[in-house]
């Protein structure tokens, strides 16, 4: 496995447009990551969180290649490192009065603070440092009761086994009921063992599937959420007709 790349911008901002972008390699520790114009880029130049999660990890040697087990693992350490949920006002206070010339990713550990970009570009160089084939997607979320997308980041891995993909986002965990107690569940959804990705345009996930492998009932705040990929924008731009 090879863990080094060359210096790259990720970012889903190319001349100040909302495009998209796909990042199948490492991230480098030197590689700027835009969340936003408005704010200075974050790095994930801390090395602590690798250690942090071979830890976490140590319990399930052997299940680690279980893709189950995998997102069930990425899912909770994600909420140990980061918090349960983040706070829009501490993530913009941390971006805007922070000192350093580069904005470590370790300033969002334990702060409830960390969204998309902070988790899911995290979530990214730790499976590919456990050699898993990993693809960070810049896209765009919908959900139900919403009128526009939204910019969102998320995670698509390729099991070795079966070369089945699953779309896995670490940001907004499924909210369901068990044994009459609210639960949160690993939000992700596994496409068709044929799709492939320079073909994907959007997936719908499936919640009802997801509360059937955690044993649960959807909460009723749950919503229908559909999950753009930036060939949605190209394919926008193919069928759009210019009007005179």
């Amino acid at each position: 496995m090879n863990l080094h790349s060359e210096v790259a911008t990720v970012s889903s901002l190319n001349n100040g447009k909302n495009t998209g972008q796909v990042v199948s390699n490492w991230i480098n520790s030197e590689s700027p990551i835009i969340s936003s114009l408005l704010v200075d880029p974050f790095y994930l130049n801390d090395k602590s969180i690798y250690v942090e999660f071979i830890k976490y990890i140590k319990d399930f040697t052997g299940q680690i290649e279980n893709p189950l087990v995998l997102l069930h693992s990425l899912h909770f350490f994600s909420e140990k490192m980061f918090g349960i949920a983040g706070n829009q006002a501490k993530r913009e206070s941390i971006y805007l009065d922070n000192q350093n010339e580069k904005i470590p990713i370790a300033d969002f550990y334990g702060e409830d603070a960390a969204l998309c970009s902070e988790r899911s570009s995290s979530i990214h160089n730790l499976l590919i440092f456990c050699g898993v084939d990993a693809h960070l997607i810049v896209g765009e979320l919908k959900i139900q009761s919403c009128v526009d997308n939204c910019l969102h980041a998320y995670n698509l891995i390729r099991t070795k086994k079966d070369k089945i993909m699953i779309l896995f986002d670490a940001t907004n965990p499924i909210i369901a009921l068990k044994n009459e107690a609210t639960v949160r569940i690993p939000a992700f959804h596994i496409l068709n063992n044929k799709a492939k990705l320079e073909e994907l345009t959007e997936v719908n996930f499936d919640l009802q599937e997801l509360t059937r492998i955690y044993d649960s009932n959807l909460h009723t705040d749950e919503q229908a959420r559909t999950y753009y990929f930036p060939a949605h924008k190209k394919l926008l731009k193919q069928e759009t007709v210019k009007t005179f």
